[in-house]
């Protein structure tokens, strides 16, 4: 890569942070005038436990991408062919994980958070972990395409 090339592309990464900086400064007061406090800590809470459960994509899509063009370089597709396929199993596999553990957690989620949820509000948490928990399973089964499509870049 060239100097500038390099340069271009950290100057970038500064600005995205700066940018998303700048937006959750300016979302949040928002989000709290429309939802009030406690849905809105509700909100936050729920998110940021459905987001311990991404980290169980295990860091898979850097490895598609480096693999299939380590594969595509040496031309052998059928390596790639049973990659793939081997891939597919374990986000499915991963995806089944997530699913199961989110019904867990969801049928507990009383439990769990006694001290942080109130039961007037635990319909409502209980709603919004369950939609998250359907988005986690469905993202974990179409993760690895986007990753293949970076590969094949």
């Amino acid at each position: 890569m060239k100097k500038n090339e390099i340069k271009s592309g950290a100057f970038l990464s500064y600005i995205i942070i700066l940018v998303n900086t700048i937006a959750g400064l300016l979302v949040t007061p928002f989000m709290i005038r429309t939802l009030g406090q406690d849905m809105y800590g509700l909100y936050e809470l729920i998110g940021s436990f459905v987001s311990y459960l991404n980290l169980m994509d295990f860091g898979i899509a850097t490895t598609i991408v480096r693999y299939i063009s380590k594969y595509r370089a040496e031309n052998r597709q059928k390596d790639i062919n049973k990659f793939i396929s081997t891939i597919l199993r374990i986000y499915s596999i991963t995806g089944i994980l997530v699913a199961s553990v989110g019904i867990v957690i969801y049928f507990n989620l009383g439990k769990i958070f006694s001290s942080s949820i109130s039961l007037e509000n635990l319909p409502t948490a209980k709603l919004m972990f369950g939609i998250s928990i359907i988005n986690m399973t469905l993202t974990m089964f179409m993760k690895a395409f986007p990753a293949i499509i970076n590969a094949y870049e």
